[in-house]
């Protein structure tokens, strides 16, 4: 898996990685499998900047999340891309820190 695009939601992100796992994905007892080669999927680290929707750029507040990034070593060799950003709605008490109505 590559990482996910770039703009979504927190839900759009999580619907992308549980996507992932539905389609490509076998529950086995010590982890996952490939569907297609039964191959063992390995992980490695996806970053994620976390940003605000209060900007149509990105922009936030240069917060970075790790999260494991799932990959079949046979059917796609490990992501090429392994960077991706959120876009969160602030919370309201941020936006009165802020100084904005909501």
């Amino acid at each position: 898996m590559e990482a996910p695009r770039e703009r979504l939601t927190l839900q759009g992100f999580n619907a992308e990685i549980t996507n992932y796992f539905a389609e490509h994905c076998e529950k086995t007892e010590s982890g996952y499998k490939c569907k297609k080669c039964e191959a063992v999927i390995q992980q490695t680290t996806l970053w994620v900047s976390i940003h605000t929707t209060l900007f149509e750029e990105c922009a936030g507040y240069g917060e970075v999340k790790r999260f494991p990034l799932p990959y079949c070593p046979r059917c796609e060799g490990e992501p090429k891309k392994i960077s991706t950003c959120v876009h969160l709605a602030p919370s309201e008490a941020e936006l009165q820190l802020l100084g904005i109505n909501s």
